[in-house]
């Protein structure tokens, strides 16, 4: 690996310190979405139980219990619904893009560094190549194939490179934004439930 690091040129520290921050999001990501992991039929099912059974202190209880941006949503909602009965969905959406905003925040690094490697890459082979074709114009009839082959083979590396490290993160970040918008529509549908069984108008 090193040795293909010193022939792809310079181009590939630029490379590499984007591929660093691009996986030090994807691990602070992870962290963050393996914290909040949640059986989300089943809580929503005990939830809905309490609720229809007017056990609310319950119902508070359990939404305590759980670190989950829905869960939080319902706690204010319900919070807001027993002590006043009024604002409950507006409480309940505005928790709900808080944590949605929180659970976004640095994917559009992630997306940005992902549209940027492979156009490094590409840019590195650029730079080789008129690196190869200028020692080609300095040697004249006496360049060889082998200087030729080696410079364009230190070209390609860097958009090898690029490829090689976008690929994986573009995946990884569609993984995230799928994740986030699962959780916003399963919101979305558990509130229009939440709401129908406390008759809030």
């Amino acid at each position: 690996m090193p040795a293909w690091i010193a022939k792809g040129g310079f181009m590939m520290w630029p490379i590499l310190l984007c591929s660093v921050i691009a996986l030090g999001i994807c691990i602070q990501k992870a962290i963050v979405f393996i914290s909040i992991r949640l059986n989300i039929g089943k809580f929503i099912q005990a939830l809905f139980q309490l609720l229809k059974e007017k056990h609310y202190q319950d119902a508070l209880s359990l939404c305590r219990q759980h670190n989950h941006p829905i869960a939080r949503a319902f706690l204010r909602g319900l919070e807001n619904y027993i002590d006043d009965g009024g604002r409950v969905v507006s409480e309940i959406e505005i928790s709900g893009m808080e944590d949605i905003a929180r659970l976004d925040r640095g994917l559009k690094a992630l997306s940005s560094i992902v549209t940027v490697l492979p156009m490094l890459g590409f840019l590195g082979t650029i730079i080789g190549l008129i690196q190869a074709f200028m020692q080609w114009e300095t040697m004249g009839e006496n360049v060889t194939v082998t200087v030729l082959a080696g410079g364009i083979y230190a070209a390609m590396i860097t958009t090898a490179a690029g490829l090689f490290l976008a690929i994986p993160y573009f995946m990884v970040y569609n993984y995230f934004v799928s994740r986030i918008e699962r959780l916003a529509n399963d919101l979305t549908r558990y509130t229009s439930e939440f709401v129908a069984i406390l008759k809030i108008k």
